[in-house]
């Protein structure tokens, strides 16, 4: 293999990593896709991923307290309780939502509450 063949490849594989990362981002200041995207994280057990979008200083918290309730689950409550939470989420974002909005799913199983910070949305508090 010659350089400018590595160097083409390299430059198709940048171009597709850029715009995976570009198209599956989420618009921090829309609490819908704000509530939408941690709730899929939670459905795939992902609290990592989950507290990215919970509020900055109480993230870490956050995610050790869930992740003691989820360790200390039986296994029949454990399956139930990531069953219960929907795998595509709706939500919808109330019109001029600023401060801090409340949520819920459009199934009514989830609620939510978002608080914006620096025109960024957060999860503050869940009932997951």
């Amino acid at each position: 293999m010659n350089f400018p063949k590595l160097l083409v490849i390299i430059a198709v594989a940048a171009v597709a990593i850029g715009s995976f990362v570009y198209f599956t981002r989420v618009d921090r200041s829309n609490p819908a896709e704000v509530a939408a995207a941690f709730t899929k994280a939670m459905k795939k057990q992902d609290t990592k991923t989950a507290a990215d979008y919970y509020m900055p200083d109480k993230a870490e918290a956050w995610k050790t307290a869930i992740d003691t309730k989820i360790d200390g689950m039986k296994s029949g409550t454990f399956t139930s309780y990531f069953e219960s939470i929907p795998g595509d989420p709706e939500f919808t974002a109330p019109a001029d939502a600023s401060g801090t909005v409340r949520m819920q799913s459009a199934d009514k199983g989830i609620s939510l509450d978002l608080t914006q910070v620096e025109a960024k949305w957060y999860v503050s508090k869940t009932t997951l």
